[in-house]
């Protein structure tokens, strides 16, 4: 696999809990991508059945994991609350999610990992 292809990439995981697949969602973004943006859905929920953890907690999890990426800024981790009603999908929340994106990294994001 060609690394560092894109610029930027971003994935959007609720990330409840943290696995295996996840993991390798991450690193496929952190060979693709010079730096990743790892978007943690439903930042702004309170524990429930469907997000029994909370953003930090979750954020926590993927930074013992990721420490190394994290301190060398190849990797930012960034809360992503829920877009008015959750149940919809439509093109505004991915206009939503990469708006986001663009905040936070200075551009749009070159490449989606999902």
């Amino acid at each position: 696999m060609q690394e560092d292809i894109f610029e930027f990439g971003i994935i959007v995981g609720r990330f409840q809990h943290i696995h295996i697949g996840h993991e390798k969602l991450i690193n496929i973004g952190l060979k693709l991508c010079r730096k990743l943006l790892v978007f943690i859905g439903s930042a702004n929920q309170t524990t429930s059945q469907r997000n029994p953890y909370t953003y930090e907690y979750r954020k926590s999890l993927i930074e013992i994991i990721y420490k190394e990426e994290i301190s060398n800024g190849k990797l930012i981790i960034a809360p992503l609350d829920d877009w008015k009603d959750s149940t919809i999908l439509s093109p505004k929340w991915g206009e939503y999610v990469l708006n986001k994106a663009k905040e936070i990294l200075g551009n749009y994001p070159s490449c989606i990992i999902y």
